[in-house]
């Protein structure tokens, strides 16, 4: 789930999903085919917000490449070594409590707290690719890197 504040930003990457044939959502799409009661009731959506299916690792340091705003722009992706039956909802439900089953479940998510840091959460994480988008995160951006493993969920 990405989340773009800036209307010229938004309609860039939008753009950009479109004429790479990417399957993504906006909160619109998600909004229409929920229903007006989902979106008053449990809606955790902005405007800005945009689910893209089909991601790697490779995808996650593109997406701070590509923008100026990474450090004023939430993240969340879910990285899956199996197809997802529900991709969308499972993207809309980052915006809940994640617990353990919720992670067995998709797999790994991995979560950016703007220039903060960002946390990857699992219990089967690829150790060296993680490491790798945050050292080329950390070069690209030229920001410190402090990796900090914590163990099992």
């Amino acid at each position: 789930m990405l989340n773009f504040a800036l209307k010229q930003e938004y309609d860039r990457r939008i753009e950009e999903f479109r004429s790479e044939g990417s399957e993504f959502l906006t909160a619109a799409d998600v909004w229409r085919q929920r229903g007006r009661l989902w979106r008053i009731t449990k809606n955790r959506l902005s405007s800005g917000n945009v689910l893209v299916s089909g991601l790697d690792w490779d995808d996650v340091s593109s997406f701070y490449h590509k923008t100026d705003t990474w450090n004023s722009t939430l993240y969340k992706f879910l990285i899956s070594t199996k197809p997802l039956q529900d991709w969308s909802g499972d993207l809309v439900s980052l915006n809940q409590k994640i617990d353990k089953s919720y992670v067995k479940r998709v797999g790994t998510v991995l979560l950016s707290y703007y220039e903060h840091g960002m946390e990857a959460l699992g219990f089967d994480i690829p150790g060296g690719a993680v490491e790798q988008a945050a050292e080329n995160l950390s070069q690209t951006l030229k920001i410190p890197l402090t990796v900090i493993e914590r163990g099992v969920p």
